[in-house]
């Protein structure tokens, strides 16, 4: 149970989050206005409910630690996206960034984040303890989103202040930021035998 727990821990503090410097980028850099960054985050959530969707049909009986690559995988999609978004590349096959940002950011996304979310929860609920279940879930569930949140932003302040240099005003090395990014949501996967599986 205590690998479990510290996979997520160490997960989350590994992989730096810029989210803030892609919404300063998108709207000063790009020209998209609020309302369409906040339809984008509106569909965030619907992809996330449709993810969880997805899963609770057809991949919830799968082995927890082939789905915890899974999530790896798409999260890494995501950010590969998330490059190509930077980088304009959508403009090369004709589309616009909200296209884009509707059709390859979110789809990964969504899943990604589902299995992040359910299937620790529920990795958890079976490996805890009967007569202490409320305590070590609670405490474990505490230090997974304070990694991923906490964790992650802190590791991408970091990250920018020794290596990159953004700030709001300059975001010209936002590529560089994301390619961190897409390479740290990989190194997971090189110690993800901390998850349990079904045996």
């Amino acid at each position: 149970m205590y690998m479990t727990i510290l996979f997520f821990a160490i997960e989350g503090c590994t992989i730096p989050n810029f989210a803030e410097f892609t919404y300063y980028y998108a709207t000063s850099e790009l020209g998209i206005d609020q309302l369409t960054w906040g339809l984008y985050i509106v569909m965030f959530t619907i992809s996330i409910t449709v993810g969880v969707m997805v899963y609770s049909k057809y991949m919830k009986d799968y082995e927890p630690r082939q789905m915890i690559k899974l999530s790896l995988v798409l999260n890494f999609a995501s950010s590969v996206a998330l490059l190509v978004f930077v980088k304009r590349g959508y403009e090369q096959i004709g589309l616009s960034a909200e296209q884009w940002m509707l059709l390859f950011m979110q789809p990964p996304v969504g899943l990604g984040i589902a299995i992040a979310i359910l299937v620790p929860n529920a990795l958890l609920a079976k490996i805890t303890p009967s007569h202490v279940e409320a305590t070590v879930f609670a405490f474990a569930t505490s230090i997974m989103r304070a990694s991923r949140q906490l964790g992650g932003s802190m590791m991408g302040v970091f990250v920018n202040d020794a290596f990159i240099g953004m700030t709001s005003k300059n975001l010209k090395d936002i590529d560089k930021a994301i390619i961190i990014s897409c390479i740290c949501r990989l190194l997971p996967l090189t110690y993800v035998f901390m998850i349990p599986t079904k045996d």
